[in-house]
């Protein structure tokens, strides 16, 4: 079966357009990656931490971490998210420390497979793969999408 010219440029333009939202999804990831170990936490990303690690806002200062069992009722009583991030944040922090970067790898990983998931779905519902990158691209275009794949809170686990 011979193809034809119209087809053929069809796959060509096809073929162009992935690898330019490819390209646009790997830059951005990698302008994300800049921003993956700033130091800067604010009140609700420091309370974050310091119920992951058993303890509260207003703990004193020197408290030693809380048991496991102190993570789950101090996320209770003090946040409305799922208690199920501070735990995983907790088991991220005994593994990998708590740097900067070590902290903001759990939602960044959240974001990620959100991306993943909605390149499936689109992929699921018949779309090209290109209109499913492009999907994934407007996402990562948002600098508001961006900022909560970083923040050390469950709102990228949310998606």
């Amino acid at each position: 079966m011979q193809v034809s010219g119209s087809a053929r440029m069809q796959t060509a333009i096809l073929e162009i357009f992935t690898a330019i939202m490819a390209a646009i999804a790997l830059l951005t990831l990698i302008a994300l990656g800049r921003d993956i170990a700033d130091p800067n936490f604010w009140f609700d990303e420091a309370g974050q931490f310091w119920l992951a690690m058993g303890q509260n806002h207003f703990s004193p200062a020197g408290t030693p971490d809380g048991s496991l069992y102190d993570v789950w009722n101090n996320s209770k009583a003090f946040i409305a998210d799922p208690g199920g991030f501070t735990l995983l944040l907790r088991l991220l922090v005994n593994h990998l420390g708590s740097a900067p970067a070590a902290l903001r790898t759990l939602p960044a990983l959240f974001g990620l497979l959100f991306l993943y998931a909605t390149f499936r779905w689109s992929k699921f519902l018949g779309l090209p793969t290109p209109l499913a990158l492009a999907i994934c691209a407007v996402f990562l275009a948002s600098t508001t999408t961006a900022y909560f794949f970083l923040e050390l809170r469950p709102y990228s686990m949310e998606m």
